[in-house]
């Protein structure tokens, strides 16, 4: 019988996890190396320098990490490449992790991130991870350098609570769907916080909110404040973050 694992998922923002890039090296290598790849000299600090230079020198990034006993076992990393497309540039699990539908679960958290303003995935994969892919919806493309290609359509998202990796684009989307004023100053004043949206039934932004070192402030509800003070709550149990201090702007 499988053993199953106690795994928890959390967004991976660059100003909360400095150093990230060693966990993610090793992680590629571990499972690369499970399915017969062998690495030469100077390989890891080859993918220690992109993985470090990308994370260090982009705001681009979107990222979500599985970790078991705090540490990484799995993670999805990508990309705006030109609205509406987005790239999933990474997606590895530790080889011992492997059918634990940890990769299906991160690649569905990478996916709901980006839905409320991109349309389309893409990237490239590896030839023994193309049956992974077309079960989770994507049409693969062979025969192209330096890989096979994949995309996907998204779906619209369901009713949630989910990270913003594209902050800029609230001001973007928020006039489209939700008619309650948005604190500028404080989304302007706060840049690199993680920021988390609530989504309802109709597909629609009621609540944003961004995380600080205290709990969450609220930069723009709905008309029900309560129930807003709940979905921030919620923003922070699901992605198991800090305690929480509410304030509601």
């Amino acid at each position: 019988m499988q053993q199953r694992y106690d795994i928890k998922y959390k967004p991976l923002f660059n100003q909360e996890e400095p150093g990230i890039w060693d966990s993610f090296a090793e992680v590629e290598m571990d499972s690369r190396t499970g399915e017969g790849y062998t690495f030469k000299n100077g390989d890891l600090n080859d993918i220690l320098d992109n993985y470090r230079k990308d994370w260090q020198e982009s705001n681009n990034n979107i990222a979500f990490g599985a970790f078991l006993n705090g540490n990484l076992v799995g993670f999805a990393k990508g990309f705006m490449i030109e609205a509406p497309d987005y790239k999933l540039s990474s997606l590895f699990v530790r080889h011992d992790m492997k059918r634990q539908g940890i990769g299906r679960k991160l690649i569905t958290h990478f996916e709901n991130s980006v839905a409320l303003v991109g349309s389309y995935v893409q990237g490239q994969c590896y030839e023994w991870a193309i049956p992974f892919y077309q079960k989770q919806g994507y049409t693969v493309v062979h025969g192209k350098a330096p890989g096979p290609e994949m995309s996907k359509k998204l779906s619209k998202l369901g009713k949630g609570v989910y990270p913003m990796f594209s902050r800029w684009k609230v001001k973007d989307i928020r006039p489209k769907i939700c008619s309650v004023p948005v604190d500028r100053k404080l989304l302007n004043d706060s840049l690199y916080q993680p920021l988390f949206v609530s989504v309802n039934e109709n597909a629609e932004i009621d609540v944003v909110g961004l995380k600080n070192k205290d709990g969450v402030d609220t930069v723009w509800v709905s008309e029900k404040i309560p129930e807003s003070i709940k979905k921030c709550r919620e923003m922070l149990v699901r992605y198991q973050l800090s305690t929480v201090n509410l304030r509601s702007k």
